[in-house]
């Protein structure tokens, strides 16, 4: 019986997809100051915070609970960044047509005329966008423009760093904003998201972790949602494996060991040391006898040597590998790859996963090492015969979908195996897209733990556990 199959649980809750949205700490006040649009004194807020603090979560819960009077557009800068293709996934988001040969400055004064209309309307438009730090400057600055020129609200969910560009961009059209610092949860609410967590999946006793190992996740993740779920996940794995009762049980017998080696070691050190104590050979001294008698001399007793004890020092083992995953948007279509207008807006996360991606009563295997890929200089033809020629029934992680080869290498370069990735193409009328995936694994199980390997902005990702016979499939749909 494994550990999940103990619990009663439907499956890990700290592996995507996970659902819900925790509203402990402060996240349940910040998404309702988020959603009154009415309250706000300033038109651009910026949500900043460290990595795994949960902005993603933030953006999607944002996305989905709008007031009915406002008119919301979901943007992500890891699919659009470029100035044009921003504003044309903005008029798409609003629905409306964008122009494939309008220029930028045509996009911009179409989202102004019809922020005003929806103005008349009584209407507010909104727009989010994910990973705001990827826009390119020239994007950021024009989205500000906009908002100068019309009623257009905007939320940027962003590392730090976004934050001197706004302020650059603000300054110039004398327009106020703001930024929201997201921190991690104090211990108290630790606790109370690894419960809510196990809620999801339907676990109804109590929490299975202990209280030092609690303190020990809430320490090490900094409070920070994405953290939490990474190294619970990897502690759960642990006790479904066994190797947490095993350490358990071989610490104490090591310890104890250890001390009676010390304790016998320092009491011989000391008989031999110290020698009889003096008061002692006095009274075993005999008085005085009244005739004299040849003394006898008596041989040494020689105790011989004394065995030297070694004592082992205690080996500890290696602490697990902490790392994080975080939420962010899949691409999804009829046939697997990312579905858009003419310019594509923030690919919709997937309604159905495959069925061996949901079950977790297999156990887990070691993540094998991906078979190499032939990479001279980046060529999406190598790549996609590289594909074609695996084994349709393993399994890989389809990361995202950009519009530039150059923004699909930069996101590759800074992976620590940068030859387990491959990059296919997909058209969209006259564009071109593509499409990352890394990996190739037995099963499912093992493709989820491939996440935790991921790097610098791929670690935003949610990435879709595919089927390599889905991604040949649109590689040949697309050639």
């Amino acid at each position: 019986m494994n550990q999940r199959t103990f619990l009663g649980i439907t499956h890990n809750p700290f592996v995507p997809p996970k659902e819900g949205f925790f509203d402990g700490a402060d996240r349940r006040s910040h998404l309702d100051h988020l959603r009154h649009l009415s309250r706000w004194s300033r038109r651009i807020l910026i949500v900043t915070g460290p990595f795994g603090v949960g902005k993603s979560t933030l953006f999607k819960e944002l996305s989905s609970n709008l007031e009915p009077s406002t008119k919301g557009a979901r943007l992500a800068g890891t699919v659009v960044n470029s100035e044009r293709e921003v504003l044309a996934a903005l008029l798409t988001g609003f629905g409306v047509a964008a122009d494939a040969e309008a220029t930028p400055q045509q996009l911009a004064d179409a989202v102004v005329r019809h922020t005003v209309e929806q103005m008349e309307q009584s209407r507010v438009c909104l727009v989010m966008i994910d990973d705001g730090h990827l826009l390119e400057p020239a994007a950021l600055t024009r989205l500000v423009e906009v908002v100068a020129g019309s009623n257009l609200r905007m939320v940027l969910f962003a590392e730090a760093s976004i934050v001197g560009g706004v302020e650059r961009a603000t300054k110039k059209h004398e327009i106020e904003w703001f930024e929201l610092r997201l921190s991690g949860f104090p211990k108290a609410d630790v606790r109370n998201y690894l419960e809510w967590r196990f809620s999801q999946a339907l676990y109804r006793g109590r929490l299975p972790f202990t209280e030092e190992q609690v303190s020990r996740i809430a320490s090490k993740s900094a409070g920070n949602p994405g953290v939490v779920d990474s190294i619970a996940s990897n502690l759960l794995i642990e006790m479904e494996t066994g190797e947490i009762t095993r350490r358990e049980r071989s610490f104490p017998v090591v310890h104890a060991t250890l001390a009676v080696l010390l304790a016998v070691l320092v009491g011989l050190i000391y008989l031999f040391v110290q020698g009889p104590d003096p008061e002692e050979v006095a009274e075993a001294v005999p008085e005085p006898a009244t005739f004299v008698e040849e003394p006898r001399i008596e041989e040494p007793v020689d105790p011989g040597p004394v065995d030297g004890l070694e004592v082992a020092e205690p080996t500890q083992p290696d602490e697990p590998v902490e790392e994080v995953i975080v939420e962010a948007i899949a691409d999804t279509a009829g046939d697997g790859v990312a579905q858009d207008t003419e310019v594509p807006d923030v690919l919709p996360e997937p309604d159905v996963v495959e069925t061996e991606v949901a079950e977790i009563s297999e156990p887990e295997p070691v993540i094998e090492e991906p078979d190499p890929i032939p990479v001279i200089e980046r060529d999406t033809s190598a790549d996609e015969e590289w594909i074609l020629s695996q084994n349709p029934d393993r399994y890989t992680l389809q990361l995202v979908t950009v519009s530039s080869l150059d923004r699909a290498e930069a996101l590759i370069e800074g992976q620590a195996d940068p030859g387990s990735f491959a990059i296919y193409t997909i058209r969209r009328g006259e564009r071109t897209l593509y499409v990352i995936v890394q990996g190739v694994y037995r099963t499912s199980s093992a493709a989820r733990h491939g996440v935790y390997a991921l790097r610098g902005d791929l670690q935003g990702l949610d990435p879709w556990i595919r089927r390599f016979e889905m991604v040949q499939g649109a590689v040949r749909a697309n050639r």
